[in-house]
Formats: C-alpha cells, structure tokens, sequence
C-alpha cells in the first residue's frame, strides 16, 4: 500500500505551525496517484493549497540560520 510520512516541524525563529507531507512510493505507482493521495491528506488536515510554502526553512530566516 502506500506510504506517507507526516513531518510537524518546530523552527525557531519561524514557529511551529510547519506540517510535512512526503509521500512514498512503491514501484507501481505513479506520481500522479502520489499527488492525489497528498491532496487527500491535505483536505482532511484542513491544510489549503494557499497554505503552502515553496521556500526552505533557511531561505524563510534570510539566510540566517536558526542558531
């Protein structure tokens, strides 16, 4: 079946609202059933696709660092 990690994040300096979804898949799926089993996942944690953020946590500091 698939597989799905969900990552709560902790960043200091950013906060603690940061949710991971990284999806694992087996060598018979596509990513296109990937995509919609995050999708799925999305919708039933309420998080929404303007939710999303692109940048990393480094990029999210300025560069700076957390420490």
């Amino acid at each position: 079946g698939r597989k799905s990690r969900i990552h709560l994040d902790d960043v200091e300096g950013l906060g603690s609202s940061f949710v991971e979804i990284e999806m694992v898949l087996s060598k018979d799926e596509t990513v296109e059933q990937g995509t919609a089993t995050v999708a799925l996942l999305m919708k039933r944690l309420g998080i929404r696709k303007i939710d999303l953020v692109r940048e990393s946590y480094i990029d999210l500091l300025g560069g700076r660092g957390a420490g």
